[in-house]
């Protein structure tokens, strides 16, 4: 059993009310990691010129071809970028 199935078990365990809490404790960290995210994306948007971006894109593909790992990505950047196993989320 993993730290998260763990967490879960022990979670039912609590009386429905203890539950609760800690649903809205939970989803009060996932909305606060949003926000943080949001916010370091407004900080630093744009702040790559084209050519420092795309020597960026072109070592994070270079580490997921040498370590042979797939590169989760929103956009189409790494479609051409072969030897790599791409997943679109």
């Amino acid at each position: 059993m993993n730290q998260c199935e763990l967490a879960i078990a022990q979670l039912r365990s609590l009386p429905l009310a203890v539950q609760d809490q800690a649903v809205q404790y939970i989803q009060q960290l996932h909305v606060a990691t949003r926000v943080e995210r949001l916010e370091a994306l407004r900080k630093t948007s744009g702040c790559l010129s084209p050519d420092e971006a795309e020597a960026f894109e072109k070592a994070i593909a270079a580490l997921a071809r040498e370590h042979q790992l797939p590169l989760a990505a929103r956009d189409s950047h790494f479609e051409r970028v072969e030897g790599i196993t791409l997943i679109k989320w």
